[in-house]
C-alpha cells in the first residue's frame, strides 16, 4: 500500500478521493418563468396632499327654492309732498235764510253841553257836574231829569262819552261815572289846572230807571267859562 499525502489509495475497489475546489461559475441560466402573485402587502401611509386643481366651469343653475316667508313691514317712509290741489267742486245748493237780525243803528242816544258864565263854576266834591243844554236826543231809553242828571228807562248796555274843560284856578281834583250814585269807572283825576278831563265809559244797566252823573270827587274843581262841558250818552244794545 501506497500512501500520497492524506490521500489512502487501496488497491482494487478503493475509497473516492475528497472534494476538489469549487470551479468558476458558469454563465447565467435563462431567467425562469414568472411564480404566481404573493400576498397583498399592508396599506402604505397616505402621501401628502396635491396642490388644488383648477376651479371646474360652473354647473347648470339649481331649480329656485320655495318663495320664504314675508318679513315684518319697514318703518313708514316720511310724507310725500302734497299733491296738486284739486278742481273746485260744484257750488252747493243755498242754505236756508236765516232769521231777521236786530235793526241797524243806535236805539237811543242823548247830548248835552254848558254854557258857563265868565267865572265858571266851582264844584266841591260830591257834586254832579251840570249839563242844562240839550244839544240832540232820539229813542226814549235816555231822558233829562234835571239840569246834572239823566235817567235810562230800558235795560242794556250804554257807553257815558265827557269832556269838561278846567279853569287855570282850579282844584286838582277828579270826576267819575255812577250810576244810581254808585261809581261805574274810575276817577279821572285833574293833574294840572286849565286842562280837559275827558273820557268814555261802558256799563250795564239792568234795573230801570237809573239816574246818570258825572260827580266830582276829592278836592273839588272849577269848570271853565264858555262852551266848556259836553257828555254824550249811548244805548249800545
Amino acid at each position: 500500500m501506497t500512501i500520497f499525502g492524506s490521500n489512502v489509495i487501496f488497491g482494487g475497489g478503493g475509497f473516492s478521493g475528497g472534494t476538489g475546489p469549487t470551479g468558476p461559475a458558469g454563465p447565467t441560466g435563462a431567467t425562469g418563468a414568472t411564480g404566481p402573485a404573493g400576498a397583498t402587502g399592508p396599506t402604505g401611509a397616505t402621501g401628502a396632499t396635491g396642490p388644488t386643481g383648477a376651479t371646474g366651469a360652473t354647473g347648470p343653475a339649481g331649480a329656485t327654492g320655495a318663495t320664504g316667508a314675508t318679513g315684518p313691514a319697514g318703518a313708514t317712509g316720511a310724507t310725500g309732498p302734497a299733491g296738486a290741489t284739486g278742481a273746485t267742486g260744484a257750488t252747493g245748493p243755498a242754505g236756508a235764510t236765516g232769521a231777521t237780525g236786530p235793526a241797524g243803528g243806535l236805539p237811543a242816544a242823548l247830548s248835552a253841553s254848558s254854557n258857563v258864565g265868565a267865572l265858571g263854576i266851582a264844584l266841591t266834591a260830591g257834586s254832579p257836574v251840570p249839563f242844562p243844554i240839550t244839544d240832540a236826543t232820539f229813542g226814549t231809553s235816555i231822558t233829562r231829569v234835571d239840569d246834572d242828571t239823566f235817567s235810562i228807562n230800558t235795560p242794556g248796555f250804554y257807553t257815558v262819552t265827557y269832556s269838561i274843560s278846567t279853569a287855570l284856578v282850579s282844584l286838582l281834583g277828579g270826576v267819575e261815572v255812577q250810576v244810581n250814585g254808585t261809581a261805574v269807572s274810575g276817577t279821572n283825576t285833574l293833574i294840572s289846572a286849565g286842562v280837559n278831563l275827558s273820557g268814555v265809559v261802558l256799563f250795564e244797566v239792568t234795573t230801570v230807571p237809573a239816574t246818570v252823573e258825572i260827580v266830582v270827587t276829592g278836592l273839588g274843581l272849577t269848570v271853565a267859562s264858555g262852551n266848556s262841558s259836553q257828555i254824550l250818552i249811548e244805548q249800545i244794545s
